[in-house]
């Protein structure tokens, strides 16, 4: 549908007015037309920003620590090779990051790190998933409280396998280049 159809739409709710018996009726009209164009817009955006991430394969997620509700995109699932049914959680998701990452975001929202220098963190790391060893980046950004006190941190993935695994083995056959020029 569209606005520019002139189509209108609206709710319609009617409730009896009781009076011991149906005394008469009482009728809302409501013009909902934007909220659900508004919600066809939003739907739109959210396939695109979707395919968007599966494109670029980035998955991203969002942790609130003060409800300890953690979200995850659904391009994250499948960088890490995982399947929907498994709810997203904070020591699930910590414990598949690989010991550096772990300490290191762990340190973050415990407060004992500065990482956050420009207020954002980027770093690359590799994570054993069950689809094989992927190399990823990973871009953190923080969300503070009045009290400067970390609330909520979100974050994106990137798979880098495909680009790591060239630079190898560029690297591999520089190094074997070399070694030919000096025999």
């Amino acid at each position: 549908f569209s606005l520019s159809s002139g189509a209108r739409f609206y709710e319609i709710k009617c409730n009896p007015i009781l009076e011991g018996e149906v005394a008469g009726v009482s009728v809302f009209i409501r013009d909902i037309t934007q909220r659900l164009l508004n919600e066809k817009i939003l739907k739109e955006n959210q396939q695109l920003l979707e395919m968007a991430q599966n494109l670029a394969k980035i998955g991203s997620w969002h942790y609130n620590l003060e409800t300890e509700e953690i979200k995850w995109s659904d391009s994250f699932y499948e960088i890490y090779g995982l399947t929907k049914d498994i709810k997203p959680d904070y020591k699930y998701f910590l414990g598949h990051l690989g010991s550096e990452v772990e300490s290191l975001i762990r340190n973050i929202i415990l407060g004992k790190s500065d990482a956050f220098k420009n207020n954002a963190l980027n770093f690359q790391f590799y994570l054993p998933t069950s689809v094989g060893k992927k190399y990823l980046e990973c871009l953190l950004y923080p969300v503070y409280d009045e009290n400067r006190k970390l609330k909520e941190l979100y974050g994106v993935f990137q798979d880098i396998t495909t680009r790591k695994k060239a630079e190898i083995r560029l690297k591999d056959a520089l190094e074997k280049e070399i070694l030919l020029n000096i025999e």
